[in-house]
């Protein structure tokens, strides 16, 4: 495993940890709903996917 690759795992990992932490904080009753579950992890995988495209970019340029 790269560096890269390391660094997209960990921002992966941890935006859905914050995902869910925020939930648990704000609205525990929400971590029972599969749909709010799915959305978590989709906007995490998004969020690297979008940081995988930027990073992309900048070494292309």
């Amino acid at each position: 495993m790269s560096e890269q690759n390391g660094r997209l795992l960990k921002l992966l990992s941890g935006s859905m940890m914050l995902g869910l932490g925020v939930i648990l904080l704000f609205k525990p009753e929400w971590l029972s709903n599969m749909l709010v579950s799915v959305a978590v992890i989709s906007g995490a995988v998004f969020l690297t996917a979008l940081a995988t495209v930027i990073q992309k970019l900048k070494a292309t340029s």
